[in-house]
């Protein structure tokens, strides 16, 4: 009689552990498709020109879900919009959650060169090029930075860098041309 308890009972226990993990999955599934039509109708808005529309929305999800890709798709917006000084906090705050992720930071780094903070831009770009000294358009806007600062030589250096790396980077073979017709070169 005990052992028949005894069974009944992990039985029992087993049973009820299946149902909450089959409830468990199809919640899962269920915000999955929550976060799926969400980014859908973001993506509608995007393309729509909604922009306001489609950051309130993103920022929703970033705020219940923090996932990487919403924080990518808010970093594009707030570049795209010009939304300087709240894209700014944003990627502070999406750096806090993925402190290694070179998009965000180089998206961070490029809200500091729209506000022409370039000691900013600089530092991120500096964090970027630790591990990823090949990421794109990183010597591109090195050089951009340099440029602004008025020291050309220094800058034409850093795209000559990018073209090395990214051969196909239009805005550098751009700026050495126009390096070149000013007299600057290597």
């Amino acid at each position: 009689m005990n052992m028949k308890n005894s069974l009944s009972s992990a039985i029992y226990i087993i049973s009820f552990l299946s149902v909450l993990a089959i409830v468990a999955i199809v919640l899962q599934g269920i915000n999955k498709a929550k976060t799926l039509k969400n980014d859908e109708k973001g993506e509608t808005l995007f393309w729509e020109g909604k922009n306001q529309e489609v950051k309130e929305l993103w920022k929703k999800d970033w705020e219940e879900k923090k996932e990487i890709g919403i924080a990518r798709k808010l970093s594009v917006l707030y570049i795209k919009e010009g939304w300087i000084k709240e894209g700014i906090a944003f990627h502070k705050e999406a750096l806090k959650v993925y402190p290694e992720d070179p998009k965000l930071r180089f998206n961070l780094a490029l809200l500091y060169f729209q506000a022409e903070k370039w000691e900013n831009a600089w530092e991120e770009l500096d964090k970027i090029k630790i591990n990823y000294p090949l990421f794109p358009n990183l010597h591109y806007l090195r050089g951009l930075i340099l440029e602004k600062e008025g020291k050309e030589e220094e800058a034409y250096k850093e795209f000559i860098k990018e073209l090395n790396n990214y051969p196909e980077c239009a805005g550098a073979w751009k700026k050495i041309r126009s390096f070149s017709k000013k007299g600057i070169e290597n």
